[in-house]
């Protein structure tokens, strides 16, 4: 049986091992929704959404915003990874959202949303993670039609 410091050093090893592929697996996941979103709810040369890197705050960041029509402020929201921590962010606070990196007693990592109140933790797939960021930004541009047929989704 191992003992804590054991335990902290493979959960470590694991994060640092596995962390940065489920972080670009989440930002391609981000992207990819967003481009989907584009693709069905926008027309073809409205540029209303965004998906674009931080760089000029660290390699571990993108930024979603939404692109102002006039007279409109502009909005987004960026998600942070913190590798040596396994914590994702999310900023401004009004987005208020975090995740985690979580090992596993099977030493595989997931994603799960930090517990409130003594709620038991859920872990999330890369895709719910993606819906969990995005939905409440995308739900701001109101209903909207689909502008593609069923075949072509």
């Amino acid at each position: 049986m191992a003992n804590w410091v054991e335990r902290e050093a493979r959960r470590q090893i694991i994060m640092m091992r596995d962390g940065p592929e489920l972080w670009r697996n989440l930002k391609m996941a981000v992207e990819t929704a967003i481009n989907s979103w584009r693709r069905i709810y926008c027309h073809p040369q409205a540029r209303e959404l965004e998906y674009e890197r931080c760089l000029d705050i660290t390699e571990n960041c993108f930024r979603v915003r939404r692109i102002p029509g006039p007279q409109e402020k502009e909005r987004y929201f960026e998600v942070l990874y913190y590798p040596d921590t396994g914590l994702i962010s999310v900023r401004p606070k009004e987005y208020g959202k975090t995740l985690t990196m979580n090992v596993t007693a099977e030493g595989t990592i997931t994603l799960i949303e930090p517990s409130n109140g003594g709620e038991p933790e859920t872990p999330f797939t890369v895709d719910d993670a993606s819906r969990y960021l995005l939905k409440p930004f995308l739900d701001e541009f109101g209903l909207r039609k689909p502008l593609v047929a069923l075949a072509d989704i």
